[in-house]
C-alpha cells in the first residue's frame, strides 16, 4: 500500500521519487535510460535517473503507469501528472478530495484517503511521503523542451485583442505611417472626437442664460 499520492494536472510527468523505488525495489536493474530533463516551477532543472513501468492499483482498476525516477525528496510518495490524467480521461477534483474516471463503462470514484495499491512480486511495507520534505519546489514538474524569457519589470505589454487586430491588419497589407485602404490611401492619424466643453448634448437645446439648464426637445 503507497499513502501520500499526489495527482497534480500542473505537472506534464508522472514522477516516482528514488526513495519510493527503493522501499518497492532492492536493486535498479528494471530502470531504463531516459534522456528526459524536467524543470520545477521555480526554474530549477534536474535529471532524470531513468523510467520504469509499474503495475498501479487505483480503486477497482490496475493502470500500467510509467514513471520517471528523480533522485529528489518529495512530500509525497509518488505524482501522477497530465499523462496519466489524459490517458484514463480522469477528473481530479482537490476540493472533495477525489478522482473520478471510467472503467469497463463504469464510472469510478476514488477518495483522497484512499491508498493506492502497487502489485509487486516482492513484499512492501506500507510506504508514506517523506513528511520533512519541502513540497512546494518539484510539485509540479514540466519537460524542459522550450525557454522561457522573463519580460523586464515595467514592460507594457498589449492584450489579446490588440495583437489580433495588429495580425489582421498586417495581413491585409498594412504598412507603417502609411494609411488604410487597398493603395495605402486612407488617412494616417486615427479621427479624433471634438470635446463638448459646453452644455450641449443631444436631444437638449443650448442655454440663453448662464446657470439656467436647456429644454429638451
Amino acid at each position: 500500500m503507497i499513502a501520500r499520492v499526489l495527482i497534480d494536472n500542473g505537472s506534464s510527468l508522472n514522477v516516482m521519487p528514488k526513495t519510493t523505488l527503493d522501499k518497492l525495489y532492492s536493486t535498479g536493474s528494471q530502470l531504463r535510460t531516459s534522456a528526459v530533463m524536467v524543470k520545477a516551477f521555480d526554474g530549477s532543472k534536474r535529471e532524470v535517473m531513468g523510467e520504469i513501468t509499474l503495475p498501479i492499483r487505483i480503486g477497482p482498476t490496475t493502470f500500467d503507469i510509467t514513471f520517471q525516477v528523480m533522485d529528489i525528496r518529495l512530500a509525497y510518495s509518488y505524482l501522477l501528472g497530465r499523462r496519466w490524467i489524459h490517458r484514463t480521461r480522469a477528473i481530479p477534483s482537490s476540493l472533495h478530495q477525489r478522482v473520478k474516471f471510467i472503467a469497463d463503462q463504469q464510472l469510478i470514484s476514488v477518495m483522497g484517503e484512499k491508498e493506492l495499491m502497487i502489485n509487486n512480486s516482492l513484499p512492501s511495507e506500507y510506504i508514506e511521503g517523506d513528511e520533512e520534505a519541502l513540497k512546494t519546489s518539484f510539485q509540479s514538474l514540466e519537460i524542459v523542451g522550450t525557454t522561457r524569457v522573463e519580460s523586464e519589470e515595467g514592460d507594457s505589454k498589449l492584450s489579446k485583442a490588440s495583437i489580433m487586430v495588429a495580425k489582421v491588419l498586417i495581413r491585409g497589407g498594412f504598412q507603417h505611417e502609411k494609411g488604410l485602404g487597398k493603395k495605402l490611401e486612407g488617412i494616417v492619424e486615427p479621427m479624433v472626437l471634438p470635446k463638448n466643453l459646453g452644455k450641449y448634448g443631444l436631444g437638449y437645446t443650448g442655454n440663453t442664460t448662464e446657470g439656467r439648464p436647456g429644454r429638451k426637445t
